[in-house]
């Protein structure tokens, strides 16, 4: 089946294109806090117009992660991997800005919002990887029980975060949060292979995050020693 197979090595020039926008996105993104503050502080702005940009950037988030991930192949059909990763990016901005008490507080119709977008762009993007290929939405040579593989990564996570959440609060908590959220990543890579039958592959990504993890561990360790330690950005 095309869409699970190895990623595309030519790119058009058309490709490059796409890259170099997806580059001024995630810039935008990355200072999009400071637009924020700047939009919401003056008074007499509306509370409204407010959640609409709080909204729209926690779903902005997990469209620059489905971004990144089609740019080796944007012609994959195989898309649930692409879905499971923006569902974790757009959780874990949720839980960030909750920990970090950021304004403006998510509220019901804020979170709805976000919710409503969060089922359109999964439907988008599942939708689109199945229309391509005759398989619909699993993929033939793929047992329907090895779905289990990315589903137990998933919950491990969850496991993980409260681990080390609970006791914490704030600034450290949203911090650990976003270190592991970014990490497990490639966790998913590794159970996603699984689940295709790719063992060798699967081990491979699985020993390069677990020496990621410890390599991330290793340097808080050394530096939380010092006056100023490394925090992750």
């Amino acid at each position: 089946m095309q869409g699970v197979q190895g990623f595309q090595l030519e790119f058009p020039e058309a490709r490059f294109d796409m890259v170099g926008h997806l580059a001024r996105i995630t810039d935008e993104s990355q200072r999009g806090e400071i637009r924020l503050y700047g939009v919401c502080k003056p008074p007499g702005q509306e509370v409204a117009d407010c959640e609409n940009i709080r909204r729209n950037e926690l779903v902005t988030i997990g469209l620059v992660h489905v971004t990144h991930m089609l740019i080796p192949n944007v012609q994959l059909h195989f898309t649930w991997p692409v879905w499971l990763v923006m569902t974790h990016a757009m959780a874990i901005a949720t839980a960030v800005h909750v920990l970090e008490e950021k304004r403006p507080r998510l509220t019901l119709r804020g979170s709805l919002g976000a919710l409503l977008g969060w089922t359109f762009w999964s439907a988008l993007v599942i939708g689109w990887g199945a229309m391509q290929t005759d398989d619909g939405l699993w993929p033939q040579q793929a047992e329907p029980w090895a779905v289990l593989w990315p589903v137990l990564t998933a919950l491990a996570f969850l496991a993980v975060a409260w681990w080390k959440v609970s006791g914490v609060r704030g600034a450290a908590a949203a911090e650990k949060l976003k270190r592991y959220g970014a990490m497990w990543q490639a966790l998913y890579g590794a159970a996603w292979l699984a689940a295709l039958g790719l063992s060798t592959q699967a081990l491979w990504i699985s020993g390069f995050a677990i020496a990621g993890f410890l390599a991330m561990t290793f340097i808080k360790e050394i530096t939380g020693l010092s006056s100023r330690p490394v925090v992750y950005r």
